[in-house]
């Protein structure tokens, strides 16, 4: 039944001279309240901007194709017809390896002479920061630290190759 009343009304929504017969249709067949439930259909939507793109008012638009006048502003102000992306939040604030940064990098450069067994971990720096500097931190952004400055300062040889 639904399918039948969608395709029914995107039918109706190409024929302008019969628009005002869909709002009657609309009113007498769909429940009170499911009128602003209905989307509207990506043909209507093409209309509404084809007529835009024509110069046509958007109260024209809207009473020939039988959409509210929201609608034809909502679509015709729309440039990108894609849904957008979550913004990405910022995290407030500084690290909690504020002030610990020269140390751990002094820590990590001296390393790099050293083979590579004998260089520190992640879990090592931390240890040495709660022992020797007091940090009070948790060990993630000790951890998180380390492999950023470990992948900034990656000598050439080291990792792998993409196998094609």
């Amino acid at each position: 039944m639904a399918v039948a009343l969608f395709s029914q009304l995107e039918t109706w929504a190409r024929h302008p001279q019969i628009c005002s017969l869909r709002r009657v249709y609309c009113q007498a067949v769909a429940p009170e309240g499911t009128r602003k439930q209905i989307t509207v259909p990506m043909s209507v939507q093409e209309n509404i901007r084809t007529l835009d793109s024509h110069g046509i008012a958007g109260r024209e638009i809207a009473r020939r194709l039988g959409v509210s006048r929201d609608a034809v502003v909502k679509y015709t102000g729309q440039r990108d017809y894609s849904p957008q992306p979550p913004a990405p939040m910022a995290r407030p604030g500084g690290s909690a390896m504020t002030g610990f940064e020269t140390t751990v990098e002094t820590w990590l450069s001296e390393d790099q002479r050293r083979p590579r067994k004998q260089r520190h971990t992640a879990k090592r720096v931390f240890d040495r920061l709660v022992a020797e500097k007091g940090f009070s931190g948790s060990y993630s952004p000790v951890q998180r630290f380390v492999r950023k400055w470990n992948d900034l300062h990656r000598q050439a040889g080291e990792g792998f190759t993409e196998l094609v």
